[in-house]
């Protein structure tokens, strides 16, 4: 687990709620933040890394949410 936190650090992910947030994703996904679109997407100037993050994460939920609501209609 520490090389996890130290790698969202690295990253720029600083705030505790967001740090717990990519703990909590790391268990359910391992290695989600090794991937190369995550790694673009969260060193992509413009935005905090922090603020990618939640982008991320707002969008990776929408996801899961769109996919449960498909397979409820079968």
């Amino acid at each position: 687990m520490t090389e996890r936190l130290a790698a969202a650090r690295d990253m720029g992910i600083d705030i505790d709620a967001d740090l717990v947030e990519f703990l909590k994703t790391e268990a359910l996904a391992p290695g989600f933040y090794t991937q190369p679109g995550f790694r673009r997407w969260i060193a992509k100037p413009g935005r905090p890394a922090e603020q990618r993050f939640h982008d991320y994460m707002q969008v990776m939920r929408w996801q899961t949410r769109r996919a449960a609501q498909g397979s409820n209609k079968e």
